[in-house]
């Protein structure tokens, strides 16, 4: 009949104070516990070629996201890309009834734009213009330019 080890004979004189008792605790619960069971002569055999090529190739979530967030995005693009073409080729193009070349004044003279002016669409008076202006000073907080 074999005989336990005690805790000393296994660590020496090496862990002293609260070490020392987690590790008496720790090797009570050992002992306890026993030896594990013996391996079954299936497990010792291991894992054939047949089980091997029979296994399904497990699918992975991470890679499933990706793939999704991939597609996503490209149907994103290929929407919007469809929407601008449709929207450019959708009849002829309205021109302005009026445009005008911008300059520059003693104020901002890098400033340059132009000026589109539309038609009345609504019929109450309101004619739409588009103003494109670059070479701005940078005005303080707060402040904006107005037309």
């Amino acid at each position: 009949m074999s005989r336990e080890p005690t805790l000393n004979e296994l660590i020496g004189d090496d862990a002293t104070g609260a070490e020392r008792e987690q590790l008496q605790r720790v090797h009570e619960m050992l002992l306890e516990a026993g030896p594990p069971p013996e391996i079954s002569a299936d497990l010792e055999k291991g894992p054939t070629l047949a089980m091997t090529l029979s296994r399904k190739p497990r699918r992975r979530p991470r890679a499933m996201i990706l793939l999704a967030a991939a597609l996503l995005v490209g149907l994103v693009f290929f929407a919007g890309y469809s929407v601008r073409s449709n929207k450019n080729a959708s009849g002829p193009v309205e021109k302005p009834l009026m445009a005008a070349a911008l300059k520059g004044t003693s104020f901002a003279p890098d400033a340059q734009g132009t000026i589109q002016v539309w038609s009345d669409t609504d019929g109450n008076g309101n004619w739409p213009m588009t103003l494109r202006v670059v070479g701005l000073p940078k005005l303080p907080p707060h402040n904006v330019y107005e037309v």
